[in-house]
């Protein structure tokens, strides 16, 4: 393979390349500083809407868990009131306050009945 030679510019060739470059006009500095000053106050607009937007959405998830926390102990109470034996009742109120975010929801649409079988005698 042949090494292809990198040509020099003669300076005829070099002048003749500059005068048929095109020059591009950038803005002036009043148009700059107008565009910059938009870009931050957009910025700053959006940072703010972000923080409002986490502040709601941490202040609605606050008041749905304690909303579930509040059913699963008033389930728990049902429960202590029925008459099932203890170890159902024990199984049932675990379950409830480790799982209060839906706990009740499963209680209350299960059959509630957990059953243990006796132990077998040898």
């Amino acid at each position: 393979m042949k090494k292809a030679k990198k040509e020099k510019l003669s300076l005829f060739e070099r002048k003749s390349f500059r005068k048929r470059a095109l020059k591009v006009k950038t803005e002036n500095n009043r148009i700059g500083k107008l565009r910059l000053f938009i870009i931050i106050a957009l910025i700053l607009m959006q940072l703010s809407l972000l923080i409002y937007l986490r502040t709601q959405y941490i202040m609605a998830v606050k008041g749905a868990s304690v909303t579930c926390l509040v059913l699963s102990l008033i389930t728990c109470i049902y429960v202590l009131s029925t008459n099932k034996n203890g170890q159902s009742k024990a199984v049932w109120i675990i379950f409830l306050l480790v799982c209060f975010t839906f706990g009740y929801i499963i209680f209350w649409l299960s059959n509630e009945k957990i059953v243990f079988g006796k132990a077998k005698k040898r």
